[in-house]
């Protein structure tokens, strides 16, 4: 039974407004690939909504110590070496909402598998089923 799952720009970004509210982050690009899904008749789990259903539990700071607050690497030393921040101050400017930790990644893995046990319970799934990764996604992108 093939199965499509979100690769890219998958999650919801941890993104805020100015009030503290959780918010959309990813564009039309979940429609699409939710669309891709019903068009070819394929299971889909939708990470981008699970994403935001968790995230929207949690306030900005319990959210960022859930998750691991990550910074950008390449950015983080930039504003060392060039702007001469301190390290504090520069891992808060290269502060970075999308990749995780290792603690967060175990996290958004179990709802993968919540997600894939969901689809079970309604199916049989034998042990070739495969996740597809649509190539006709760029075509989407490129006509939207």
């Amino acid at each position: 039974m093939p199965i499509c799952l979100e690769f890219h720009l998958k999650i919801e970004k941890r993104a805020f407004d100015k009030n503290g509210n959780l918010l959309k982050s990813r564009g039309d690009f979940p429609r699409w690939i939710r669309e891709l899904a019903s068009e070819n008749r394929v299971e889909f789990l939708d990470l981008n909504q699970k994403s935001f259903d968790e995230y929207s539990k949690y306030s900005v700071e319990d959210l960022n110590s859930k998750f691991a607050d990550c910074y950008n690497i390449w950015r983080y030393n930039d504003l060392v070496r060039n702007y001469h921040l301190s390290k504090d101050e520069a891992k808060v400017q290269a502060r970075e909402d999308t990749h995780f930790e290792k603690s967060g990644a175990r996290i958004v893995a179990g709802w993968i598998k919540e997600l894939a046990c969901e689809i079970e319970s309604r199916y049989y799934v034998s042990s070739s089923s495969k996740i597809l990764f649509f190539k006709n996604f760029k075509q989407k992108l490129l006509t939207s």
